[in-house]
């Protein structure tokens, strides 16, 4: 098991991250309790931009390492991306029965109190954090959050420019205030912090991905295609970013550009199947009905318990007048 470890740990030094996956599970398969391979494993979905299985293996991580506290912590963050926030509150309670001062942990239990929608015991907590130490900057972030949920939007922005204040490079306190004022409808503020964000990092891909969606939500498309183009690139292995540019290029008229990303796309495992049914939908609508039918055919022998080739089959059906076609068991 600890071989495999150590092979799946090189294959992730190299950014070979399915690779790294395999090796892992192989650890996994040796012992079943092998906290560091689930961790691992964890993170390497998390390159991936698999979040759910991320959040299995670190939970997973979690139970067998209980005093690891950065597996706590990221069981914890994934616990609040999937909106369980209950048990992102026990894990962070007790990290701070162990350590009153851990501020992750701290930050970790407001967000989850927020999340189960106690506000002010949320913003009392991060409050706390930045008594406790006022030069983080994550804690003035998560202030600025919690501000907002409540609707105190001169306080959530005082609390990002407090953040930039103590750590001007900060990127997550750039995308926070951007998003911000997007929701206040001030979107050349939000488009120049953005900006000023790429300026420290042109290839952060979270900023990459909001510039691209306010471009697209004020009517500059023209403009997405280079932030779309960062996130598509980043990672090979990693679907959605090249599928997103592959539909841009699509509503642009630039179809041939679409369509091999599309094709490059469908050769890989984890992206055939969202790739051959945007390439039969292309099919459908320009007039190689029969080339649609037979590529979503195919998914459906490739991928029987996945609904959404059946799901588009039914909608040929239905766009050619053959309900009772449409209705039928697969």
């Amino acid at each position: 098991k600890q071989a495999a470890l150590e092979r799946g740990n090189t294959y992730f030094a190299q950014k070979k991250f399915g690779e790294a996956t395999i090796e892992y599970r192989m650890a996994i398969q040796e012992d079943m309790r092998f906290g560091e391979a689930h961790y691992r494993l964890g993170l390497a979905h998390e390159q991936l931009g698999d979040r759910a299985n991320a959040l299995r293996e670190f939970g997973n991580a979690a139970n067998v390492m209980p005093d690891r506290k950065d597996v706590q912590l990221k069981a914890g963050q994934y616990y609040l991306f999937a909106s369980r926030f209950d048990e992102a509150r026990r894990i962070a309670e007790r990290l701070l029965d162990k350590d009153v001062r851990n501020i992750d942990a701290q930050l970790l239990l407001a967000n989850a109190l927020a999340g189960l929608n106690d506000l002010d015991a949320a913003a009392s907590q991060v409050e706390e954090a930045v008594r406790m130490e006022p030069s983080n900057p994550a804690s003035y972030s998560n202030l600025a959050a919690i501000e907002l949920a409540r609707g105190n939007i001169s306080k959530a922005e005082s609390a990002f420019t407090n953040a930039l204040t103590i750590a001007p490079q900060s990127i997550d306190a750039r995308i926070g205030l951007a998003n911000l004022y997007w929701s206040e409808t001030r979107v050349p503020d939000a488009e120049r912090v953005l900006v000023e964000a790429l300026t420290i990092n042109p290839r952060h891909l979270l900023t990459n991905r909001t510039l691209a969606a306010l471009y697209v939500a004020t009517s500059r498309p023209a403009q997405a295609e280079a932030p779309l183009k960062v996130v598509a690139d980043a990672n090979p292995e990693f679907i959605a970013p090249r599928l997103a540019l592959a539909d841009y290029y699509l509503a642009m008229n630039r179809t041939d550009e679409g369509l091999r990303i599309l094709e490059a796309v469908a050769a890989q495992k984890n992206g055939a199947t969202p790739a051959n049914l945007r390439l039969g939908q292309f099919e459908f609508s320009h007039d190689k009905r029969p080339d649609a039918y037979a590529r979503v055919e195919k998914v459906i022998a490739a991928d029987p318990k996945n609904p959404q080739p059946y799901l588009l089959k039914a909608a040929f059906l239905l766009s050619e007048d053959r309900a009772d076609q449409a209705l039928l068991p697969a």
